[in-house]
Formats: structure tokens, sequence, C-alpha cells
């Protein structure tokens, strides 16, 4: 999106393929082509950066659910060999 938005002057109204030089990557050169369910490649820009906001709210919630997944795993872990513990005392009581 950003690589989009510094080479917008690139695409008027009718242009909808560029390619651009890629400074943040060594001067690489990009091609860019737009997708033809935008109207511009402002709005192509702005979508872009909705969905990378989306994901990344995502990724926040994701490492959330990881760790309290790692807390409920070591739970579980330490219930397991309390339990072990438990089952072998009782045998070795018979």
């Amino acid at each position: 999106a950003q690589l989009l938005v510094s080479n917008l002057y690139m695409f008027n109204g009718r242009t909808k393929k560029a390619t651009v030089i890629d400074w943040e990557n060594d001067g690489a050169e990009v091609e860019l082509t737009l997708d033809p369910k935008y109207d511009s490649a402002a709005a192509e820009a702005d979508a872009l950066f909705a969905q990378a906001r989306k994901l990344r709210r995502g990724s926040e919630v994701v490492a959330d659910l990881l760790e309290e997944t790692a807390a409920a795993w070591d739970l579980l872990q330490a219930g397991q060999l309390d339990l072990q513990s438990a089952c072998d005392g009782q045998i070795v009581d018979q």
C-alpha cells in the first residue's frame, strides 16, 4: 500500500499497471497492477491499508490466545503430574 501511495502520480485514469522502484528493498523494480474492482489507485491503497490494520489487530488477538493457551497447557501438565504422582502412590500402598 505504501509503495502504491508513493507512486500514485503514475496511475492516471487509464493506467492500470506500472513498474516502480522500491527504495525500501534496495531499489528493486516492482510491477504494480491495480485491481479492477477499485475505482482508483488511491481507493486500492486505502483498502490495502484497511486490510493491514485488520491483520494487525487479528495478530494481536492471536498472540493473546497463544499466551492463554500456553498458560492452560502448563496448568494441564502440572495436573497430569499430580495425577500421575497420586496414582503411583496408590499402587505402592497396595
